[in-house]
Formats: structure tokens, sequence, C-alpha cells
């Protein structure tokens, strides 16, 4: 038995998870690849059944697949935060910026959260990883010096005196990063990145119920030995033992140039100890009891492990649960099937079918006709009394049957069910002629349908938003806060002594409402709309509040008028009418001079700006 918290104790963890996966969940996850990746790729996990030749193939999972994704996860979204408490107000105004410049400027996150989002219909969970691959030991030594000398400035700040010195043309950089083990665009010079793992790649502790009962979670990947070596911060001891081990996913092994042996599989795992923190533990494949781990820390990070997992089919047994696809895949095999035999009915209806008089006509008379595409000529012999309508006839063609095209629909309505979809969500609709409020109920009822799957996808981008904002308080200086949200946050978080509980519990993220989904330009004119009417009709609260020039542009806008077809007058801008109207004020009832002869009305608004 394995000595607890030893390289053998780890790698016995993760021998035992993919045994259990592979008596739970490898039968589910095969099924789902096959159906989506049957004419793309051979061998290991995907292998073509003996219909991949010759059935039809109907799009559907592919149809799945983006539909729920686009619907879901449509597009960037929008963080709103808000302090624990008041103290935090401050601080949490800098900080949403901050926020949603880390998601505007990282393009890749997008990405990695629609891949999430495919992985949890195709298998049931996706897994997003954000973290500064880093070395943590130096990170948390500069961390403490920054709260050093941020209780120094405080003190400072109380007997009056200035010492904050804050230079904003320095080059927002980490000068105790390393560049990661994988050596990709992600995980650059420090930077937080949120990547998606795939589910093949993972593991974690199956008898856990509940993100909250994982004792220990982790990852593998691949990693040449000289990138490894580059790794200063890593034991030295550690890399001078590593030795090329086997590659068993043939996959990757295609996939790589040149001599695929020259890589190395990693493991990174994060496991619970007694005080809740989770430790990091880094070692090879192959690596055996007495071997030291390639890296450790202990409790790196003071909120957790740096994982967020997606689902929304969970049964509460375990963290594996049924994908979207398995769900339905039942009915997506039989619809496969019977659109297969009616194309074998509709192939054999377009050709004919001749039956002739063999000892009539000889095959010299049937050669001209006897060809491909022409159709099939059957030779009958021994016919006597020539009772075949004198020597031919063509056979009678059976039309498709209605129960075919019945069942189809049937298979189209419990695809429908089982994916907690509608009709209009499908891309179809139910009629064509719907009053208003027959429009609005269906709306609703789609709204409700979908979700499960909406809150699911807030919960776990709003996951990883309040993650990044962690690592961003926990390893960043105050010149990558200003190159992320501007001087006046800098020097705010320069003077913020944030504590472990100031990072777990002190801010609250959450999605906007809406900001995800598709967006509707009627939805948001018509909002503007019932507020620009409350503006014009002078109502004192709504004309306190609303800028309205602002307000009047920006419903034009949604109405398609806008500068670039000169519809509006050029150089009038909100700014310019709201110190027109400001002067008209002042001026009272007689109202503004006129505009010099030849001059136009927007020339006059610019010289009264």
């Amino acid at each position: 038995m394995p000595t607890e918290g030893s390289v053998g104790w780890c790698d016995s963890l993760y021998r035992a998870y993919e045994e259990r996966r592979s008596e739970t969940v490898d039968g589910w996850w095969n099924c789902v690849d096959q159906l989506l990746h049957r004419r793309v790729f051979g061998g290991n996990r995907i292998r073509p059944d003996d219909l991949a030749d010759n059935c039809v193939e109907p799009p559907r999972v592919n149809q799945i697949l983006n539909l729920v994704t686009s619907t879901v996860f449509n597009r960037r979204p929008k963080f709103f935060l808000q302090g624990a408490t008041t103290a935090y107000d401050d601080f949490a105004a800098w900080a949403e910026e901050a926020v949603n410049n880390h998601w505007r400027r990282e393009y890749a996150t997008v990405r990695e959260v629609k891949l999430c989002t495919q992985d949890c219909v195709l298998k049931g969970f996706g897994a997003m990883y954000t973290l500064p691959e880093t070395d943590f030991g130096a990170a948390t030594r500069e961390r403490r010096r920054r709260l050093s000398l941020a209780k120094k400035l405080n003190a400072d700040a109380r007997q009056g005196l200035v010492g904050l010195d804050d230079d904003e043309t320095t080059t927002a950089t980490l000068d105790w990063a390393e560049t990661g083990v994988e050596n990709n665009d992600l995980s650059r010079i420090g930077r937080i990145a949120s990547r998606r793992i795939d589910p093949w790649r993972m593991f974690f502790d199956w008898t856990a119920e509940s993100d909250h009962d994982l004792k220990f979670v982790g990852r593998w990947y691949y990693a040449t030995k000289e990138s490894i070596q580059k790794q200063k911060h890593w034991n030295q001891a550690a890399i001078r033992r590593l030795a090329y081990g086997p590659l068993d996913d043939s996959l990757f092994v295609q996939s790589v140039e040149g001599d695929p042996r020259k890589y190395i599989r990693i493991f990174e795992g994060w496991f619970k100890n007694v005080e809740g923190k989770f430790d990091l533990r880094v070692w090879w494949d192959g690596a055996k009891e007495e071997d030291p781990f390639l890296y450790a820390e202990d409790g790196p990070l003071e909120y957790g492990h740096p994982y967020r997992f997606l689902r929304w089919n969970e049964t509460g047994s375990m963290l594996w649960c049924p994908s979207d696809v398995l769900n339905v895949y039942q009915s997506i095999v039989m619809e496969r099937h019977v659109q297969t035999r009616m194309y074998d009915q509709m192939m054999r209806q377009a050709c004919d079918v001749n039956l002739i008089d063999g000892e009539v006509v000889s095959e010299d008379d049937l050669s001209p006709i006897e060809r491909d595409g022409v159709g099939l000529c059957i030779r009958l012999g021994g016919l006597q009394g020539r009772n075949i309508d004198q020597v031919f006839k063509r056979l009678q063609k059976e039309p498709i049957s209605s129960e075919s095209m019945a069942y189809l629909s049937l298979l189209q309505k419990q695809i429908e069910d089982g994916l907690g979809l509608d009709v209009n969500q499908m891309g179809d609709y139910g009629k064509s002629e719907t009053s208003a409020t027959e429009a609005q109920n269906v709306a609703r009822a789609s709204a409700a349908r979908g979700s499960i799957r909406y809150a699911a996808m807030d919960e776990f981008v709003a996951g990883i938003a309040h993650d990044t904002l962690r690592l961003q308080m926990q390893f960043y200086d105050k010149s990558m806060i200003r190159a992320l949200a501007g001087p006046t946050a800098a020097r705010l978080f320069a003077l913020n002594t944030f504590t472990a509980g100031d990072v777990q519990y002190g801010l609250h993220v959450s999605v906007v409402p809406g900001s995800m989904q598709p967006p509707s330009d009627e939805a948001k004119g018509q909002a503007l709309g019932e507020v620009l009417m409350l503006v014009l009709q002078g109502q004192q609260l709504p004309n306190m509040l609303c800028n309205g020039p602002a307000l009047m542009l920006e419903w034009l806008k949604t109405k398609g008028i806008h500068d670039g077809p000169q519809l509006l007058k050029p150089a009038v801008t909100a700014e310019t009418t709201q110190v027109l109207a400001a002067q008209m004020a002042v001026q009272g009832p007689q109202g503004s001079p006129a505009a010099a002869g030849g001059q136009s009305n927007a020339a006059g608004l610019e010289d009264a700006a």
C-alpha cells in the first residue's frame, strides 16, 4: 500500500479513478463520440460501426450541439459585482471593470467556454481550469511584500503623508512569472488564463456527489522533456529521473510531428488537506513510490482548487451525469435507421424493373438498354401463354408509406422532449398564425424549458469570473491592475490589504441576465422607447436620472438610424445637445440666437459647445 501523500499514492488515486470511469461512463462517451465523429476519425475511442458506410447519417447531433451552445452562450457576458458589505463598495467598482476588461482582452476565454459547453452537451459535464502557471512560492513572497507595503502606505495616509509612487508609464509585467510547461499562449508569463480541459484528460474524486465534496481533482497532459527542464522552480532531482513512458493515446500520436516518444505524460493533481485547502502535486507517468514530485506547493490558492464544472443534467449521485445527446440517443439511432430504410426504398423506386420473355426477346435485342441508370430487366422463360402483357411488362412501384413519415415526426417529438426544447427552439414553428398573447405564451414557455441551461451557464461563467478576480487579488500587482482598470484602480489596489477572507468572500459576482443570449434589437429598442417617452413627457424623475439626448441617439440606432448613412446631423452628439439645452435654459423663453447666414444648425451646436 503506497504511503499517503507520496507519488505512488497520488498515482494510485488516478488509476482507481480511471477504472471507475471505465466502468461507469466510457460506454456513454464512446457512443456519443461515434455519432458525432463517425466519418472523421478511426481508431481509439472513435470507431465506425458496421453501418458507417451504408447508412444515412442525419445531422442530428451536430444540430443539437450548435443549437444548445449558441442558445446558452451566444456572446461575451457582462458581469456585475457587488460587495459582501459596504466596506467593499469602492473595491467592487474598479474590480467590476477589471473583470470585464479581462474577458474582453483574453480573446481565447470565449472559445474555451464554448468548448466547455459542447463537452456538457456531448458528455454531461465541462471543466474549466483558471490559473496563472507560475512559481507559486515566489508569487506568495511577492504578495506578502505588497501587503506589507500597503500597511505602510495606509499608516502614512493616516498621518497625512502621501507615499504612493505610481508611475503610469510602467509596463505591466510580473517579474517573478515563469512560462508554463505546456508553453502555449494560455500560459504565458504568469498571466491568468482560463482553458477548457478535455473530459478524457480529467480525474477527480469519483465518490463525490457534488463539487463541494471533492477530495482531489486534477488533469494530465503531454510535455516535452526540454520544456520541463526549463522550469527552474521545479524539483531538479525529480527532473533528472524523468524517463519517457508509453503513449497509449493513438490520436495524440497521430497528431504530433516528429517522434512522439519525446513526449512525457505529466499529472497535475490538487489534493485537499486537513485544513481544507488544496495542495498542488505534479508527477510524471511511470514515477515510482520513492521518486520525488516534479513540483509541490501546499495550499497555493486561498480559495481552493482552480476548476469549475458545467453540468445541467446532474442526478446528485455522482459528478458524472447523462448528456443531452445521451438522453435522446435511442431516438437518434432510430431516426438514422428509419431514414436509411426510406433512402433504400426511394432508390429502389427510382429504378425501373421490367419483366421480359427471354424466349422472344434475345440478349442482342436488349443490349442497347441494359446499362447502368436505365433500369433492371429480368428474363423469364417457359411462358407459353404469353401472359406478361405479351412479352414485356414494367412492374408497378410502391410509394413510400405515410407511416414512415408519421414515425419520423414521432421521433422528432421524442428528441425535443428529451432535450427539454420545443419546436420553436429547434428552429421550426408550431403554426403560422398566432395572436400577440399566444406568441407571448409560446415565448414564455420556450424560456422556461431552457431556463435550467441558462441558470447553469450563468453560474458557471460567473464562477470563472469570480475565480479570475480572486487570482487578480492574490497574484497581480498594481501595474497589472492599472492596465485592466486604470490608475485609480491601481492606487486603490496598492492601498488595499486583502486577507484570505477578502479573497474568498469579499465580492459577489453575477452575470447580467440575458447578456450571453442572442441580442434582440427590438426588445432593446422597445425598452429605450418606453424610457424616452417618459423623458419627453417632462416627468421630473426620468429627466433627472436619464441623459435625454444620449437616450434618443441610442434609440435611433436600434432603428437602424446612425451616423453611417448620414441620416443624423453631422457632429451632433449627446454632449453638444446637452450644452445647447443648458444655454437655452439659461436664456429663458427668448430662445437661442439664430445661426449665422450660411451656417448649419450642426455648426451652431458646435459653436455652443
